[in-house]
């Protein structure tokens, strides 16, 4: 992330800024909206040998609150971070059923 910062030239601001096709980050829409990123998780799958119909930006939620409660935290701090209003809701996101060779993701070259 630092990296990425650092090269991208960030001082304020999102830290994933919507771009114009030319290169330049859009004035009016400043952060990086669903459209985008939709595209953006589509794309990366399909270049590690993915099918892009199983993946979502909303596995990225799920993928995100499920490697912090892996990860030892509490689930009350990733409800807030979260935005669920309950804690039933937040374990319904938490899949640690997969172990990273049962995953999709050890079947790749990114992964090998």
């Amino acid at each position: 992330m630092k990296d990425w910062i650092a090269q991208a030239g960030l001082e304020r601001g999102p830290v994933f800024p919507s771009i114009e096709r030319n290169g330049l980050p859009r004035a009016r829409k400043p952060r990086l909206q669903y459209g985008g990123i939709h595209h953006a998780i589509k794309t990366a799958a399909e270049r590690i040998g993915l099918d892009p119909l199983s993946v979502s930006p909303h596995s990225l939620r799920i993928g995100c609150i499920t490697w912090l409660y892996l990860e030892g935290v509490h689930p009350e701090g990733i409800r807030e971070l979260s935005g669920h209003k309950d804690l039933q809701t937040l374990f319904d996101y938490i899949r640690p059923f997969k172990t990273s060779t049962s995953s999709p993701l050890s079947e790749t070259r990114w992964a090998r």
